[in-house]
């Protein structure tokens, strides 16, 4: 996982408010994740411009982006506030759901990041079944 210099001075152990039911800092959420996937998350600090960068190319490339432009642009601005603020949701339509174990191991991808993955492959398939 990769971290931006100014998010993390921005957003340094503050919950950032969701409409989940759970309240985590992304960390949290990274940790938690990478634990049901069997994994060992390695944090990197890295630049704001090569989070964008990645987020540009990983448009370009692939078929469900690694990282999305806005995600990488709530980085470098530090979001962790809605904005402007909105009053709580009322109680009927407010999450219920749970960030436990069960809910993430039914959201995780089955498999690695593969060939198909990427645009082109998709562009190339038709042209290989002709």
């Amino acid at each position: 996982m990769y971290s931006s210099p100014l998010s993390r001075a921005a957003s340094r152990n503050r919950r950032s408010p969701s409409w989940g039911a759970d309240e985590i800092t992304l960390g949290e959420a990274i940790r938690r994740i990478a634990r049901v996937a069997g994994r060992r998350p390695a944090f990197v600090p890295v630049p704001t411009w090569m989070v964008r960068a990645l987020a540009q190319v990983t448009e370009w490339t692939m078929v469900v982006p690694l990282v999305a432009k806005a995600q990488a642009r709530m980085l470098a601005e530090g979001v962790s506030e809605p904005a402007p603020f909105a009053p709580e949701a009322p109680l009927g339509i407010r999450p219920s759901r749970p960030f436990d174990d069960a809910r993430i191991r039914e959201a995780l991808p089955q498999g690695r990041f593969t060939l198909d993955d990427l645009r082109i492959t998709h562009r190339l398939q038709p042209a290989r079944r002709a």
